[in-house]
């Protein structure tokens, strides 16, 4: 006697066919996504500390690069070439200048300046 043997054919379910569709459209989007990313990226605004604008106040440079000191000396100051005759103050832009050694300019809570440009081996505290 001869039986027939049927081998059992996969068919896929509704559901799997669902799933198929959702991972194929979710994988073709991908590039999409990566390219709005990137172009919202690009087109965002500047930080606001690069489009503020700043009304001209003092400029003074540490006087003595290399040399520690305190911040509210006024004779530790030049301003314009000069040293300064006030100390600086809260409407001031101050810049410690590069130096061979490292060096400290202190001040407490009661120094406070604008602006500050720290150079190489300069320390503010």
């Amino acid at each position: 006697m001869c039986s027939t043997f049927y081998f059992p054919v996969w068919q896929p379910s509704l559901s799997a066919l669902r799933m198929a569709t959702v991972r194929t459209a979710s994988l073709l989007m991908v590039p999409q996504v990566l390219l709005f990313v990137a172009t919202t990226a690009t087109f965002a605004a500047p930080p606001a500390h690069e489009t503020e604008t700043w009304t001209n106040g003092r400029s003074l440079t540490w006087a003595r690069p290399g040399i520690s000191g305190d911040l509210g000396a006024t004779e530790n100051w030049l301003e314009d070439g000069h040293v300064a005759r006030v100390a600086p103050d809260k409407n001031c832009d101050i810049v410690l200048p590069v130096a061979d050694t490292l060096y400290t300019v202190s001040g407490d809570r009661n120094n406070q300046v604008r602006h500050v440009t720290v150079g190489k081996n300069a320390k503010l505290t």
